[in-house]
């Protein structure tokens, strides 16, 4: 019998692969270093997020669950975005997740995503161009002055890739600098 947990461990998966680029499959490996988060992502950006909301999404016949949009207004970008783009990630994903619960607004984060464009999607019609954060809480850094702190697990920890509960532990401290200057595995 599938419970609302595991429909939301099977959405989870189903979502990730639909809300990313084409390097999805490499998204459920470990993230190993900050080169290789670079490696799996289009872009990072730095900025906050301005307002969330829940939209109901079914990724699967029968299959039903919710995405998060966060409104993230982008201050520096690489490659160049525009002013505001839609962050997601699948609802029941952040409840499991160590780290989402630092993600408000007002805060400022650099984040590694990969990108799914409208064009290339028939879901979500009207949501526009959508970024998933890589590795989820992985690829996410809250900012304090010139340095940023991952909200989720270390890189060295193949817990907590893919859809498995990463353990709750902090991040490592990066300066900000060094996360723009990496090499993105872009499209």
């Amino acid at each position: 019998m599938l419970t609302r947990r595991s429909l939301g461990w099977l959405a989870g998966a189903a979502v990730l692969a639909a809300c990313s680029s084409p390097k999805a499959e490499g998204a459920r490996s470990p993230i190993t270093s900050l080169d290789d988060l670079a490696s799996k992502s289009d872009t990072v950006t730095m900025g906050e997020f301005t307002s969330f909301e829940t939209v109901p999404y079914s990724p699967a016949p029968g299959v039903e669950g919710s995405l998060v949009v966060g409104r993230f207004r982008v201050a520096r970008s690489s490659p160049r975005l525009g002013d505001q783009i839609s962050i997601v990630w699948q609802e029941e994903l952040a409840e499991q997740r160590p780290g989402f619960d630092k993600i408000t607004p007002g805060v400022t984060f650099v984040v590694f995503s990969k990108v799914n464009l409208e064009a290339d999607r028939d879901d979500l019609p009207g949501m526009g161009d959508l970024y998933t954060p890589t590795g989820l809480t992985t690829g996410i850094f809250a900012v304090d002055g010139d340095q940023a702190t991952q909200v989720g697990a270390d890189f060295d920890s193949a817990e907590g890739q893919g859809t498995t509960p990463a353990p709750a532990r902090t991040g490592r401290t990066f300066p900000v600098e060094e996360l723009f200057s990496v090499e993105l595995g872009q499209r």
